[in-house]
């Protein structure tokens, strides 16, 4: 933890350097403490703006690792791994190398996600987790609003399956802009037809071209369909069926059309899964002498509404 400790900042002010002190985190400037939990640093000032979580609603979760592996390898079988996010990991990585860029920072790490492992496993990038809960892959505990790092501390920022879950999804993008550095990559995935998920926490969808605008300061490598209509079509059988069952019956019950139906979208064309994927990534970098154009906007859709 030591190491990742010389870029940390009070996410109050973002200026002031934070420290060690009687087991906290002191930020002078601002006269504020934060705690540290089984280990975890909560790097969270729960009286700001867009903060949901409330300090006693920190969770620390002890996983068992060799039960989740076996628990994954299941799931992974029957509902798959994102082919698309490995590619795209892949791609991430070279760029990184090529760049002789090392830190990644990981928004919402507490779960690795679906197609990560070449990320996750890879010994030639240092990675800095957070999350709002503390598991074995997290580093911090930090509401992404307010992100506890110096500017242009990381080459590279991974957001999967987040943006949905804050209040402000401009505001943490505006974050991620200020801690990359020049040229420095974000990737982005976020959903679009999927049903709600993690309840009361679940908040927006963009489309391609909205996700686009949302990273508007970013120069675009590459932007596209992540899961087609196959899995938006599981999602809403599986909803269907928890509408008069309950979640575990409406899990079981979908894991066989989950199956059949992912394994259709191989079939289609990006202009045929386009308008109802079931979400969307985005790979870019901080250039600082970029300029969005919004005629950009109209080049991003592929669909077939032309």
């Amino acid at each position: 933890m030591s190491k990742k400790e010389l870029c940390l900042v009070c996410p109050s002010c973002k200026v002031t350097e934070i420290n060690i002190r009687n087991d906290k985190f002191i930020c002078d400037k601002c006269n504020l403490f934060y705690k540290i939990k089984d280990g975890y640093p909560i790097l969270i000032n729960f009286n700001l703006e867009h903060v949901l979580i409330k300090e006693n609603e920190i969770e620390i979760k002890k996983k068992n690792i060799k039960k989740n592996k076996f628990k994954n390898k299941i799931l992974n079988f029957f509902y798959g791994v994102s082919k698309i996010t490995e590619t795209n990991a892949i791609n991430f990585l070279d760029i990184l190398n090529n760049n002789n860029s090392k830190k990644v920072l990981v928004i919402g790490g507490a779960s690795r996600g679906s197609g990560t492992d070449r990320l996750w496993e890879n010994n030639q990038i240092k990675i800095t987790s957070l999350d709002l809960v503390g598991t074995e892959n997290v580093d911090y505990i930090a509401d992404a609003h307010y992100l506890p790092f110096k500017d242009e501390a990381f080459d590279g920022v991974w957001i999967q399956a987040v943006l949905e879950h804050v209040l402000s999804p401009e505001m943490v993008v505006k974050e991620i802009f200020r801690v990359l550095k020049k040229d420095g990559l974000i990737y982005s995935e976020i959903p679009f037809m999927q049903q709600i998920h993690m309840g009361k926490n679940d908040f927006t969808r963009y489309t391609a071209s909205g996700h686009r605008f949302l990273f508007k300061k970013f120069e675009k490598i590459n932007i596209g369909v992540n899961g087609g209509p196959g899995i938006s079509l599981s999602w809403s059988l599986k909803y269907f069926i928890w509408s008069f069952t309950n979640e575990k019956i409406a899990n079981f019950l979908s894991v066989i059309p989950f199956f059949i139906l992912r394994l259709l979208d191989k079939f289609l064309s990006q202009t045929a899964s386009w308008d109802g994927s079931s979400g969307y990534y985005f790979l870019g970098k901080k250039n600082i002498n970029f300029k969005f154009d919004k005629e950009e906007l109209n080049q991003v859709y592929k669909g077939k509404q032309t």
